[in-house]
């Protein structure tokens, strides 16, 4: 076989890895890029389900206030016992703090409330990612007021309802 025509075979495989490695690594880059881009979006509607459920949450029916089937704008603090921890809100901890009348920062269970102990802390639902309790994780709150129906008393109080999203 002629030397030049070894020299060119040889080039021209020389130039086909280089375009491979070439193409290889925009992939790579592109694959990076993308995948930031869809975790952004991710995080953004995370944000705008959670932002949404600040106006949806008080007016779920496991959780809401009713007479004869008369939707009221209020939290029923009996159901809100028996709804903690069920449903699905991902990554978040959902909370309402009692503001007025003030009581002490102690959570609240059935019997708590059947003995008309001064507690003002309604635990709805906890869940940390993992990864969050061994390294930094980004955290959003959302607050917004609430009234809290008391039916063994038929009164109401004022409340605060905390959603930490971990993003």
């Amino acid at each position: 076989m002629n030397k030049k025509a070894q020299l060119q075979i040889q080039e021209t495989i020389l130039v086909i890895f280089i375009f491979i490695l070439i193409v290889g690594i925009g992939l790579i880059v592109f694959y990076k890029s993308n995948e930031a881009s869809i975790q952004k979006i991710n995080n953004n509607d995370k944000l705008t389900y959670f932002y949404s459920m600040i106006g949806t949450f008080p007016s779920l029916p496991e959780v809401g206030c009713s007479y004869l089937s008369d939707d009221k704008n209020c939290i029923d603090v009996s159901k809100l016992i028996a709804f903690k921890n069920k449903g699905d809100f991902f990554f978040s901890n959902i909370t309402i703090y009692t503001m007025y009348p003030e009581k002490q920062n102690k959570e609240c269970t059935i019997d708590l409330l059947n003995r008309e102990v001064s507690c003002g802390t309604f635990i709805v639902y906890t869940y940390i990612p993992p990864k969050c309790k061994t390294e930094f994780c980004e955290k959003k709150v959302i607050y917004t007021p609430v009234s809290l129906y008391y039916p063994d008393r038929d009164s109401y109080e004022l409340g605060k309802l905390v959603i930490e999203v971990y993003l």
